[in-house]
Order: structure tokens, then C-alpha cells, then sequence
């Protein structure tokens, strides 16, 4: 029903007897002040109660923030931690694996000298076997064990002693050069090891905790 009637409005007619009629009302304009009088007390408190239990809940969110922030604190501390333990590490095994490369070139030079040295004590005993070869086909009482004998004989044995001495030291560097190449194997594995933690660590995980929310955002007013 409109709030204001004017003659034209259909809702405007002639009602004959209505002042006649008993009409129930709810309220009383007392009654009906006092009701509204507590609708306004009771919207009161209810906000005062929100308020309130505003005021508890970001208390608790900030505290509990508060936690978690001093957690996160100390969680990229011991981040930071790790990654100076790591770096240290890595960077011990990188001067290890340099030093070991270095040895590697050395044992190999020392390979190719024992190896050109066993090559070079071949024409010697060559020419001693020779020697000694020719000399067995002297004629008759003349093939006897003398002075120049035992001494070509002593020298093929010497030769023969020297050379199995290189290759004893050959075997020796060249047993050397295999344990320091599985050891720079061992070391470069490590050494991507330790560069693939630092990288998850540092790059991943201590820059994802840097996107920690604020206590502002955490209690809604961002």
C-alpha cells in the first residue's frame, strides 16, 4: 500500500463503517517505543560483542603470527647456516679436486717417463742378448765361462732387473693415476651434489619464506 494517497489513486474509495470496526492492535505506542528502545540495545551489545570478539581474534592471529614468525626467523637461520656449511664444503672439495687434477697430469707425465725409459733400456739389452748370442758360437775349448762372459751375463740380468723394476713402477703409477681419477669422479659427483642442495636451499626455499604473509594481510585488513 502506497504511503501517500491522493484522490485519484484506486486505493482511495469510500469505506462506510470503518470508524465501526474493532481493530486489534499489537502494541501500544508505549509498548512500541519500548520495543524499539530494545531492538537498539540489543543491536548495541551485539555489535560491542563483535567488537569484542574482533578485538580477540586478532589478538590471537597476531600472537600465533608473532610464532610464526619468530619460527620462520629461526628456520632461515639455520638455513643460512647450512648453505655457509655447504658452500664450505663445496668449496674444500673444489681446491681438492683442483690439487687431484694437477696430480693426475703429473702421474701421467710420470707414466709416459717410465714408459720411455723401459723403450730405452731395449737396445741395451738387445746388444747385451747379441753379445752374449755371438759369443756362444766360439769353436771348441774356446766356448768357456771367462771374465767377459759372467760380465755380459751380468749385465743382461741387470738390464732385465732394471727393467722389470720400471715396470713394477709403471703398474705402481699407473695404478695411482686410475685411484686419483676415480677420485675425481668421486669429487665432481659431490661437488653437483652440493651445488644442487645450495640451489634448493637458497634459491627455492629461503625465497619462497621470504613471501611470508604480513600479521596486517594475516588479520584481514590487506
Amino acid at each position: 500500500m502506497p504511503l501517500f494517497l491522493t484522490f485519484s489513486d484506486v486505493a482511495c474509495n469510500i469505506w462506510e463503517d470503518i470508524c465501526s470496526y474493532e481493530v486489534e492492535c499489537n502494541t501500544t505506542p508505549e509498548s512500541w517505543a519500548m520495543l524499539c528502545h530494545d531492538n537498539i540495545v540489543n543491536a548495541e551489545n551485539e555489535r560491542q560483542t563483535s567488537i569484542q570478539l574482533r578485538g580477540i581474534l586478532d589478538d590471537i592471529v597476531i600472537e600465533v603470527s608473532n610464532d610464526q614468525r619468530e619460527q620462520q626467523n629461526c628456520v632461515q637461520q639455520a638455513f643460512t647456516e647450512r648453505n655457509a656449511e655447504m658452500h664450505t664444503a663445496k668449496k674444500r672439495m673444489e681446491d681438492n679436486l683442483d690439487k687431484t687434477c694437477k696430480e693426475i697430469k703429473k702421474q701421467e707425465d710420470n707414466i709416459q717417463n717410465l714408459q720411455t725409459a723401459i723403450k730405452n733400456m731395449e737396445p741395451p739389452l738387445k746388444v747385451a742378448q747379441s753379445r752374449l748370442e755371438t759369443r756362444s758360437w766360439r769353436p771348441n775349448n774356446d766356448l768357456c765361462n771367462d771374465a767377459p762372459q759372467k760380465r755380459l751375463v751380468e749385465e743382461v740380468q741387470e738390464i732385465k732387473a732394471s727393467i722389470e723394476a720400471l715396470k713394477n713402477k709403471l703398474a705402481e703409477a699407473q695404478q695411482s693415476r686410475a685411484d686419483l681419477m676415480e677420485t675425481r669422479r668421486a669429487l665432481e659427483t659431490e661437488i653437483a651434489f652440493k651445488q644442487d642442495s645450495l640451489f634448493i636451499d637458497r634459491d627455492k626455499c629461503m625465497t619462497t619464506a621470504t613471501r611470508y604473509p604480513t600479521i596486517s594481510r594475516l588479520v584481514g585488513y590487506q
